[in-house]
């Protein structure tokens, strides 16, 4: 049953927004197209939508991961997805892999995007272009990387949230939503960053031979993983509870 719900809840989401989804794809062949008569300002012009089109399929990916969230776990529907044969935790892991998926598939859609507008060697000139050369394939590939195993960690703070709110019958359930959950994003930030600094001054202090870019470079900070796999369990416990025993479907 839990594949069933699964397969569902991806088609539920990506049969509403596939085609935004694509849009900088669209928007990378029309440039390539276009690129090929040799018309530059045209190209530089939709060079400038198109990084704009990533921007707001980022905003895009936050409300789809949101309303997935909230529709059919929180509304007044809800009822209809807990009345399945399923348990909480399994509906819990569908909304975090749901999410991982849309996340993967949106950056795959970027790389993809990129690559059709960097055939064109007279779009690479483009001053537009070695910004995105520079950004999107070092610090954003590193970005993605590590935000992707932030996702699941993510995904359960705000499902926590939102089970907060829905208990305690706020009425702006989003609103109040978002706040807890950067609440508890900016507590776990913290943390981090303390750790982070003091594995610095320890790294500045030891005789190892290694630097801090080394530190940095060298992989994903241990700190942080260890921060989001603990935060993720805690709260995925705490959801679970929350869903199972308190909140009234």
């Amino acid at each position: 049953m839990f594949i069933k719900y699964l397969k569902r809840e991806l088609y539920l989401t990506l049969r509403k927004n596939v085609f935004i989804i694509l849009i900088p794809i669209i928007l990378s062949l029309l440039i390539l197209f276009i690129s090929l008569f040799k018309i530059h300002q045209i190209s530089n012009a939709l060079i400038l939508i198109y990084i704009c089109s990533i921007v707001v399929n980022i905003i895009f990916l936050i409300m789809i991961i949101i309303n997935s969230i909230k529709e059919r776990l929180f509304d007044e529907y809800a009822y209809l997805t807990f009345s399945l044969p399923i348990k909480t935790n399994q509906i819990i892991l569908a909304k975090v892999i749901n999410a991982i998926v849309m996340f993967l598939l949106i950056f795959i859609v970027f790389s993809i995007s990129f690559n059709i507008v960097a055939l064109r060697s007279n779009v690479l000139d483009s001053k537009v272009i070695d910004f995105l050369k520079e950004y999107l394939t070092i610090n954003s590939f590193l970005f993605f990387i590590e935000l992707l195993i932030n996702v699941p960690t993510i995904i359960v703070m705000f499902i926590f949230a939102l089970s907060v709110v829905n208990i305690f019958k706020m009425k702006y359930k989003v609103f109040y939503g978002i706040v807890i959950f950067l609440g508890i994003d900016i507590f776990r930030g913290s943390i981090i960053e303390f750790l982070d600094f003091n594995a610095r001054l320890a790294l500045n202090n030891s005789k190892l031979g290694v630097t801090e870019t080394d530190f940095l470079l060298g992989g994903l900070n241990i700190s942080n993983v260890i921060i989001n796999l603990v935060f993720f369990i805690v709260l995925w416990i705490i959801t679970y509870k929350l869903i199972d025993e308190k909140l009234d479907i």
